[in-house]
């Protein structure tokens, strides 16, 4: 939010958060008319985060500025009548244009009558400021209220964004709001706010290879298919081995199988991310960070039971010529013989594992 004032400066700092409190107080008593409830509340909560967040602590004495409400028998044209600055070490006031008293208050229009004489003929503002006490609580709240439902106000301050707790809760996604341990969160690899981008598809019980494909897609900008079933060795561990001669003996291909390993195609899949061009290419290299992110990204979304590698594809048309002393790798950046033939026929090949902990270890395929 940004209001200018009658000089035309701008009242709010870079991001819309006031820095300076004198500025601020200083724009309030020459415009506070200008300005709208929320806004201003949040401003205010900008400019002294040394305090707690309006409507969140016990005592008003803690908060920054003390609300209150001048009785008047006329509808208002701004939510914001008056702002008097703080004096004697006490708290600045802030008269809002809704309260308890006034047309459009829940209180009788006689009270609002007594008041408002009080106030011109005896200078009494006794009434007034008895009924600050409730009207302080009452319109700290309905800012809180407001605030604690809108996305950019939580960001205001560190560790204060509780609809992101709510969005994270609402999708299954775990405690990320302020309260949140990361590090016994089991999606810290990924940040917080990248995963409730995608609270769409993380929040889906169901993980499909489309969710995956479309997540990969949106996040890196890469086409990306998802391979099923993929084929590989399974070692039997030691104390899976059967002695001759014991008791409920199995079948032979049934219960029973000869060798150390076993053939399987329920626990793996394949990320075929391609045809890249030779920037993607590169950045999706063995080691650097951006593979290793994929794969946060593909253990977050598959977890941790099933099995995954990648398979990067250059586009034909990208690959480079082999120049010796060039500092390419041959088989990862150049090919023998024709470089788009070489491209076309191989792929790169890396396991899951080996890119989620940074490993520049790779598999080839032609």
């Amino acid at each position: 939010m940004r209001a200018r004032a009658g000089n035309g400066d701008p009242v709010s700092g870079e991001g819309g958060a006031m820095r300076d409190p004198l500025m601020l107080a200083e724009q309030l008593g020459r415009c506070a008319g200008q300005f709208q409830a929320c806004q201003v509340l949040r401003l205010i909560e900008c400019a002294h985060p040394e305090h707690a967040r309006l409507g969140r602590e016990g005592k008003a004495a803690h908060e920054p500025v003390r609300l209150g409400h001048d009785p008047h028998l006329r509808f208002g044209s701004a939510q914001v009548t008056s702002y008097e600055p703080a004096e004697g070490g006490g708290r600045a006031r802030l008269a809002l244009d809704f309260g308890l008293l006034g047309p459009d208050g829940p209180m009788p229009l006689y009270l609002t009558e007594h008041a408002r004489a009080r106030s011109l003929h005896r200078q009494d503002r006794t009434f007034e400021r008895f009924l600050d006490v409730f009207q302080h609580r009452m319109s700290s709240l309905m800012y809180r209220a407001w605030a604690d439902g809108q996305p950019v106000v939580g960001l205001d301050r560190a560790g204060g964004d509780r609809f992101a707790a709510y969005v994270s809760s609402v999708c299954g996604l775990g405690q990320v709001g302020p309260d949140a341990d990361a590090d016994a969160n089991a999606d810290a690899s990924v940040h917080r706010d990248a995963r409730l981008g995608a609270a769409g598809l993380l929040g889906d019980r169901r993980r499909h290879a489309c969710g995956l494909a479309a997540l990969l897609v949106d996040e890196f900008g890469v086409a990306v298919r998802i391979e099923p079933f993929i084929g590989q060795w399974l070692s039997l561990p030691d104390t899976a081995g059967v002695r001759l001669g014991a008791r409920n003996r199995g079948t032979l291909g049934a219960g029973y199988v000869l060798g150390r390993r076993v053939w399987d195609r329920q626990y793996k899949f394949r990320i075929v991310a391609g045809p890249l061009d030779a920037r993607q290419y590169e950045r999706l290299q063995p080691g650097t960070p951006r593979l290793r992110r994929m794969a946060q990204w593909v253990r977050v979304y598959a977890g941790p039971m099933l099995e995954f590698e990648f398979e990067l594809r250059l586009a034909p048309d990208a690959a480079p010529a082999m120049r010796l002393g060039a500092g390419s790798r041959l088989g990862r950046h150049t090919w023998l013989g024709s470089a788009r033939a070489g491209a076309a026929r191989g792929a790169l090949r890396v396991r899951g594992e080996r890119a989620l902990f940074g490993l520049q270890i790779e598999e080839r395929t032609s």
